[in-house]
């Protein structure tokens, strides 16, 4: 017996062993043009020796043992930057896509000042906030939702705890736009209303966020009629590395699961995920009448037509009930075997949004690249009330044994 828990202790710190390295992939781009960068150096910077160099399609990998890094990201004639959040997780691809800004070289003497954070953003650079996925993820209070933390930015403020609503230097949660993966979206939550972009709960899965970008202000004429403010969530690619591998979660937006895997031996990849409500399995210890319950899906495939153009299809899911019913199992011993007249109100609130499309970008020349996204989106919101004036029979115990609709 003691033999057979050595032997079992020692395969365990194997596998624990082979197992403790992920790998951070990644591709370098100009900021300005969309060009992919040959040559750029990266390097860890928590770890000595540790680094890549872009090749000639900008692309890197490094191999580094499980932990959070930073990296430096640097090349000659470009502004280099700092990239933090870095998690490498056992056996899994941390993917990244860095954007370098040019900077003017002189001939007597160069003077180069980095900015630690990668903020590389074109437009409104002034009036625009970036977050990146492990920054909504450690965020305190925040649930997973980045909303709430673009809530504690100045300028910007909302009407109650209970959604993620943005009120944006006074405006109305409807005058927000919400852009995702290039599609306009009605709302990115569960819940939501004609008039309100907010929401009590986000159907956007965090883990599968690249970045998101949200403009307060000073936004060109091409994102419409919105008078407050331009968000746009970026959803990452799949691993490329392996044909499929997976994650479970649980948390406050649900319980649900990812999958993701590479195609055609690393040219492309798919991505997706699942998730579904869990109150409505732990309601009765909570005492709830009127249980929530809510389905959300996301998923996207890419695909590497050749080095310059690259074709992606994306998509989102949320489907929302909710059920107030005035209808009480409550036992009422004072009414025993009586009779007696109520007003029920009750409301059956049933909401579905979506949206999908297909996104081609390419690279023509080094002053030239075009990004086209062809989608199609719906949001049905049905709202049936109903209001009745119902007879109920009481039996000996108080408890109600039936009822007759008298008035609707």
């Amino acid at each position: 017996m003691k033999l057979l828990n050595i032997v079992s202790i020692i395969l365990l710190l194997t596998i624990s062993t082979f197992a403790q390295t992920g790998t951070i992939t990644g591709l370098v781009k100009d900021a300005n043009t969309n060009e992919t960068l040959i040559g750029a150096n990266i390097i860890v910077n928590e770890l000595d020796n540790v680094g890549a160099a872009t090749d000639i399609n900008g692309k890197f990998k490094i191999i580094a043992p499980v932990g959070s890094y930073s990296i430096k990201v640097s090349l000659i004639g470009f502004q280099p930057i700092v990239k933090t959040d870095i998690i490498v997780k056992s056996n899994s691809e941390q993917y990244v896509e860095i954007f370098l800004g040019a900077t003017t070289l002189k001939i007597d003497e160069v003077k180069v000042t980095a900015d630690y954070f990668d903020k590389a953003i074109i437009e409104n650079n002034l009036s625009t906030v970036a977050l990146g996925v492990e920054e909504v993820k450690r965020s305190p209070g925040s649930m997973g939702d980045f909303q709430r933390i673009l809530q504690s930015i100045p300028g910007v403020s909302f009407s109650n705890d209970q959604t993620n609503e943005l009120l944006v230097r006074g405006g109305s949660p409807n005058e927000n736009l919400t852009v995702f993966d290039g599609m306009e979206l009605h709302s990115t939550n569960h819940y939501p209303n004609e008039f309100n972009s907010g929401g009590p709960i986000n159907m956007i899965n965090t883990d599968l966020i690249q970045d998101i970008q949200f403009s307060t202000g000073g936004f060109i004429s091409k994102y419409g009629d919105k008078l407050s403010s331009v968000m746009h969530v970026n959803t990452r690619d799949g691993s490329r590395l392996v044909p499929i591998a997976g994650t479970l979660e649980l948390n406050m937006a649900g319980v649900g699961a990812v999958l993701e895997g590479g195609i055609n031996g690393g040219k492309g990849s798919w991505l997706i995920s699942a998730r579904k409500s869990y109150i409505d399995l732990i309601a009765g210890g909570f005492g709830l009448t009127a249980i929530p319950k809510y389905y959300d899906g996301q998923f996207k495939f890419a695909y590497d037509l050749s080095n310059n153009h690259k074709i992606s299809w994306s998509g989102i899911y949320g489907n929302d009930k909710i059920l107030f019913d005035g209808v009480s199992d409550e036992i009422f011993l004072e009414k025993a075997n009586l009779t007696d007249s109520v007003d029920v109100f009750g409301v059956d609130v049933k909401q579905e949004q979506w949206a999908t499309g297909m996104t081609l970008k390419s690279f023509w020349s080094k002053k030239m690249f075009s990004e086209v996204t062809v989608y199609g989106n719906n949001y049905h919101n049905n709202i049936n009330v109903k209001n009745d004036f119902q007879q109920r029979i009481f039996d000996a115990d108080g408890k109600i044994k039936t009822t007759d609709v008298l008035s609707t």
